[in-house]
């Protein structure tokens, strides 16, 4: 799962290289939906979940976005253990990395 403002497509290049010493993987490069983001005053980007501040001592969490964004990670699962996929990894990047830790 790529990070905030990224699509899948932003880590095809990197996925390709592992797939030549990963033949029997299958990767999926999903894309955050469009949403604005409140740390980049509003504007709309691909973000799996809105980013507030970078304050640590704020310590708001966009707790539904997280947990919308990991539901549409269980589905994608569901749906490739349905066409008989016996074991799916997800893993991720910055947000990405947010969301397949939440996904778990």
């Amino acid at each position: 799962l790529h990070g905030l403002g990224d699509t899948g497509h932003g880590w095809e290049p990197v996925m390709r290289s592992m797939a030549q010493r990963l033949p029997h993987f299958k990767f999926i490069l999903p894309h955050a939906p469009q949403r604005p983001v409140t740390l980049n005053m509003g504007m709309r980007m691909p973000a799996w979940y809105d980013i507030f501040t970078l304050n640590h001592e704020d310590h708001r969490e966009d707790d539904a976005g997280i947990l919308e964004s990991a539901q549409m990670i269980h589905r994608l699962v569901k749906s490739e253990r349905e066409a008989g996929v016996e074991r799916v990894y997800v893993g991720g990047f910055s947000q990405g990395g947010v969301v397949a830790l939440s996904a778990v």
